[in-house]
C-alpha cells in the first residue's frame, strides 16, 4: 500500500515538473542597454528574437507576473481605428492622420519626416492596445488550450512583442523613427511562424481526449486572425510607405492586374501539384482579363493559391483513372459601377459532401489523412509566410515558401477572411459527385471607405 502511494506521489511529481516546463516563467527579466537609434550590431543594438521558453527582451521592465497589470491596463485604452482610405490617403500626401492636408513632399510619393513620425507615432501607441487584448482573450480560454505548446508560443511572441513596444521610447526624432522601422520589421519577419504554430495548437487542442470535443476555437481563432491581418497591415503599410515602390502605396498596388495574380497562383499552384501527384489540371483564365483594382497582391495571391490547391488535389485525386484532367476554369467579371471584381473559379473534383460543406470554413478542419498532416506540420505547413510585404522584405509569399497541397485546415477560412476583411466576400457552391464553384468578390480598396483597421 506504501509503496501504491509512493508510487502515485512520484508520477504526480513528475507531471508537476512537466507542467512547470510548459508554463510562463514568471523569473525577473534581466536589463539590458536600451535600444540605440539606427539599429545594427553592437551592445545597444536592437535585440533578436528568443524561442519558445525565453526570457523576456532585454531591456523590459515587464515580468510576467499575475500581479502585474500593464498588459490589463493597455487592453482597456481606447484603441484608434484607421480607415483603408485615411491609410491611402496618408501615403499619397492628401492628408496625415491628424485629418490636416499638406502638400507632397520628395521622399517618395507624398512622403515627408513629419508624416514619417506622424504615422511611427500611431502604430507606436496602437500595436501594443491591440496586442494586449489578444493577450486578455488568450488569458480567459481554458487552462488546456494556454498550456498546450503551440498556443504558448503564440502568447510568448504576443508578450515580448507588447514588452519591445512598450519600452521603445517616444518618437520624436528621424532617428528614433528609423530605429523603431528597424523594430517593426523585426517583429513582423518574428511573426512569420505563428500562423503555423496557431494552427498546430488548434488542431492538437481539438483531439485532446475528453476536452477537445468540448472547446470553441472557431471564435477565438477568428477573433485571433481578424486582429492579425489589421495589425500586419499597418505595420507592413509603415515600413512600406518608407521604401516607396512606382505603382503602389505602401503595400497597396494602385492598379493590381486581377488576370495577372490569378496565373501566377495558378503557376504555384501547378508546380506542387506536379511535385506531389506527378501531373496537374490546365488552369483556363478568361473573361475581364484585363480588370484593375487596388488592392494588396500578396493577400489576393494567398487566397487564389489556397482555393488552386483545394481544387486542384480534388480533380487529381477524383480522376485517378483518366490520362487527362479537366481543367480548372477562372471566369473575371469587372463591375464598373462598384470597383469590384468578380472572380469564379470552377472544378470538376467530385464536390464536397453535405456534412464537409458546412465545416469547410472551420479553422482547423481538414479532411486529409492524419499522417499526411504530421508531414504537413513538420513543414511548417507554409502558413507563416503570407505577408503583406510583397517585394518590401516583409515576408511575401513566394513559391518556394509555399505549404504542401493540403494539411491544417486554415487555408480556406482564412482566405475568406481576408476577403472579408476588405469588403469582399468568398462563397463555395458544390455539386456532390461532380464539383465545386467558389465566388470570390474583391472590392477596390479605394471605395472601402468604411472599412477600419
Amino acid at each position: 500500500m506504501l509503496r501504491r502511494a509512493a508510487a502515485r506521489a512520484a508520477a504526480r511529481a513528475a507531471e508537476l515538473a512537466a507542467a512547470q516546463r510548459h508554463c510562463v516563467q514568471l523569473a525577473p527579466v534581466a536589463e539590458a542597454a536600451p535600444v540605440r537609434a539606427g539599429g545594427g550590431a553592437g551592445p545597444n543594438a536592437p535585440p533578436r528574437a528568443r524561442g519558445f521558453g525565453a526570457a523576456a527582451p532585454p531591456g523590459s521592465t515587464l515580468p510576467l507576473s499575475f500581479y502585474d497589470s500593464a498588459v490589463e491596463k493597455a487592453a482597456m485604452s481606447a484603441s484608434t481605428e484607421y480607415s483603408i482610405k485615411q491609410m491611402l490617403e496618408f501615403g499619397t500626401g492628401v492628408a496625415g492622420p491628424d485629418g490636416i492636408r499638406r502638400p507632397p513632399n520628395t521622399l517618395g510619393e507624398g512622403w515627408s519626416p513629419f508624416k514619417t513620425l506622424q504615422f511611427g507615432r500611431y502604430v507606436h501607441r496602437e500595436l501594443p492596445i491591440r496586442l494586449a487584448r489578444r493577450l486578455m482573450d488568450l488569458h480567459q480560454m481554458p487552462y488546456v488550450v494556454v498550456t498546450n505548446p503551440n498556443i504558448m508560443g503564440v502568447y510568448r511572441y504576443y508578450l515580448e512583442s507588447f514588452q519591445a513596444l512598450k519600452a521603445f521610447p517616444e518618437l520624436k526624432t528621424i532617428e528614433d523613427n528609423y530605429a523603431f522601422t528597424q523594430l517593426m520589421l523585426r517583429l513582423v519577419d518574428e511573426s512569420v511562424p505563428l500562423l503555423g504554430q496557431l494552427a498546430r495548437g488548434v488542431r492538437e487542442c481539438r483531439r485532446k481526449p475528453i476536452v477537445g470535443e468540448t472547446l470553441e476555437l472557431q471564435g477565438f481563432t477568428t477573433t485571433v486572425m481578424h486582429s492579425r491581418i489589421a495589425r500586419r497591415v499597418i505595420a507592413e503599410q509603415y515600413v512600406a510607405l518608407q521604401r516607396p515602390r512606382e505603382g503602389f502605396i505602401g503595400v497597396f498596388e494602385k492598379n493590381m492586374r486581377v488576370a495577372d495574380m490569378v496565373r501566377k497562383a495558378a503557376s504555384d499552384c501547378e508546380d506542387i501539384c506536379e511535385t506531389t501527384y506527378g501531373r496537374a489540371p490546365e488552369v483556363r483564365v478568361r473573361g475581364d482579363v484585363d480588370a484593375k483594382i487596388c488592392y494588396i497582391p500578396a493577400h489576393l495571391e494567398y487566397i487564389l493559391y489556397e482555393v488552386f490547391k483545394n481544387s486542384a488535389r480534388a480533380v487529381t485525386e477524383f480522376h485517378t483513372t483518366k490520362d487527362e484532367l479537366p481543367p480548372i476554369d477562372v471566369l473575371i467579371f469587372e463591375h464598373p459601377p462598384s470597383s469590384s471584381v468578380t472572380i469564379k473559379i470552377s472544378d470538376q473534383g467530385g464536390g464536397i459532401c453535405a456534412e464537409a460543406m458546412q465545416r469547410v470554413f472551420e479553422y482547423g478542419y481538414t479532411t486529409v489523412q492524419e499522417k499526411v498532416e504530421e508531414d504537413v506540420a513538420g513543414l511548417g505547413g507554409g502558413l507563416g509566410q503570407l505577408g503583406g510585404g510583397g517585394g518590401t522584405g516583409l515576408g511575401g509569399l513566394g513559391a518556394s515558401a509555399r505549404s504542401p497541397m493540403a494539411g491544417l485546415g486554415f487555408g480556406l477560412p482564412l482566405s475568406r477572411q481576408y476577403a472579408d476583411y476588405f469588403g469582399g466576400t468568398m462563397e463555395l457552391y458544390s455539386i456532390d459527385g461532380y464539383g465545386t464553384d467558389v465566388l470570390l468578390k474583391l472590392r477596390d480598396a479605394r471605395k472601402t471607405s468604411s472599412l477600419a483597421f
